[in-house]
């Protein structure tokens, strides 16, 4: 059984940190992203050691402090790092995550509430079938199977692994800040490989603002990373230097990710720090309150400044990319390869193929014999009623329904809903591409054990700061 009074501390593990182990750590990050820029040869050892660590942490742990949760945020947040450095399997992230759980349910077992979730990975199985059957599965099909399904698994595994475990408010917050981390150094990195702002002539993505990488992805890190860092400085900040410090943090990771002109990424950001700042209004007592409205002025004060100094430098092109406008102000029409245009085409496959559905990658297939491109979906809730059919109904029914449930039931998990909002979000405009949608799913998963009523409640007063935030007993500076 899993030992509940020795949590998890970066501390023990990192004995060398000083006092103020947070900024230690944020301008470590800061730095392996200028290292990896200026020496990229030695990013291919990054992915393979990180997941070798965390590896070798939970072995060690035997996963009495839930290793997993930790070892698995730190490749969330550094998912896109390592696919960006390559010299490792693009999908390393997923499939250390993968060990990482199975490891983990060897060693602390998991709940049997979990059983909807078993039935989850089943209800996936069948399409792989009607795919193209046990005998006729070609190499090039697997592929394509590996691709569209390891982020359900793996969001499965992850889900089985999580469900009902306790962890204390203290370590969520550790939990969040190993995924912030490596997701700072990825900005690092693509404000320093970014050409002069100037060269910017056209509102679509590219790759030169993105490190020569998918945009969509790299936005997704850059937004997340945005949330996180709000997160903490409303959340997490005992005094002014500490908030000024968070809110630098999480202004520069927005101010990258909009010169990505990548939308989907910063919009789930923003929606989702949106999100927090409002459940931590309702959920609090009139201090949150007053805290959360002050996080909301520092939100939208420096989220708008950051948003004005690159309309200057832009020329206002960001405003029209976001807008749906062209370079010229011209409303851009709707492409054949458009979200709205895809997820459409998947249910209308959905309605006419309802009971089976047309069988895993077949609805790529399916568009690429119309238009003679291949589009890939960007939406995971209509490819698995499109591919999957009724089964895919099933998996919809319990991803959404099993955390409405939960959120209704745990009230004192406050941010079951934030987390919500990123999943469906995301998911929504990335699919299951990225480790970040599954392992945020399994965060909602989780019983959060919190001292007070409400994270408000613990109030104390210090010279330096009048009314200091303490969630839980444990210190949150690291």
């Amino acid at each position: 059984m899993p030992n509940h009074r020795s949590h998890f501390s970066l501390k023990s593990t990192f004995k060398y940190l000083p006092k103020y182990g947070y900024p230690l750590l944020v301008l470590l990050h800061v730095a392996l992203g200028a290292l990896l820029f200026w020496l990229p040869e030695i990013g291919v050892y990054y992915g393979p050691l990180a997941a070798a660590f965390g590896l070798l942490l939970i072995v060690k742990n035997k996963d009495q402090n839930h290793e997993v949760l930790f070892a698995a945020a730190y490749l969330t947040g550094a998912e896109v790092l390592i696919r960006i450095m390559g010299g490792s399997s693009y999908e390393l992230a997923k499939y250390s995550v993968a060990v990482y759980v199975l490891f983990g349910l060897f060693f602390s077992g998991f709940s049997k509430k979990s059983w909807l979730y078993v039935a989850y990975l089943l209800l996936l199985v069948p399409s792989i079938l009607i795919s193209e059957g046990l005998t006729g599965i070609s190499k090039s099909t697997l592929v394509l199977l590996r691709i569209n399904l390891n982020g359900p698994i793996c969001l499965g595994l992850l889900a089985i692994y999580a469900f009902d475990k306790k962890i204390s408010f203290g370590m969520l917050s550790r939990i969040l800040l190993l995924v912030s981390l490596p997701a700072l150094s990825i900005a690092v990195l693509v404000f320093l490989h970014s050409p002069a702002i100037d060269s910017i002539q056209i509102v679509d993505s590219n790759k030169y603002f993105s490190a020569m990488f998918g945009p969509n992805q790299v936005a997704t890190t850059l937004g997340l990373g945005m949330f996180l860092f709000f997160a903490r400085a409303i959340l997490f900040s005992e005094s002014y230097r500490l908030l000024a410090f968070n809110l630098v943090g999480a202004s520069f990771m927005a101010y990258v990710g909009l010169l990505t002109f990548s939308r989907g990424g910063m919009i789930v950001g923003v929606c989702t720090t949106l999100a927090m700042i409002l459940f931590v209004y309702l959920r609090s007592g009139s201090y949150g309150k007053w805290r959360a409205k002050m996080g909301l002025l520092a939100f939208a004060g420096s989220f708008m400044t950051v948003v004005t100094v690159v309309a200057i430098q832009t020329d206002g092109l960001i405003i029209k990319r976001y807008t749906n406008q062209d370079h010229l102000g011209r409303t851009k029409r709707i492409k054949e390869g458009d979200r709205l245009v895809l997820a459409t085409k998947e249910m209308n496959l959905f309605f006419d193929n309802s009971f089976a559905g047309v069988g895993v990658t077949k609805a790529e297939d399916a568009r690429k014999s119309k238009s003679g491109r291949n589009y890939h979906t960007h939406n995971e809730i209509t490819r698995l009623l499109g591919e999957h059919g009724l089964m895919g109904l099933g998996c919809v029914v319990i991803l959404i329904g099993v955390p409405i449930w939960l959120f209704l039931k745990r009230r004192r998990h406050v941010l079951l809903g934030v987390f919500f909002v990123f999943w469906f979000l995301s998911v929504n405009h990335i699919s299951t591409r990225m480790l970040a949608s599954a392992f945020f799913y399994a965060l909602m998963l989780l019983q959060i054990d919190l001292a007070p009523n409400n994270i408000f409640d613990r109030i104390i007063v210090r010279d330096s700061f009048r009314k200091k935030l303490v969630p839980v007993t444990e210190s949150s500076s690291i």
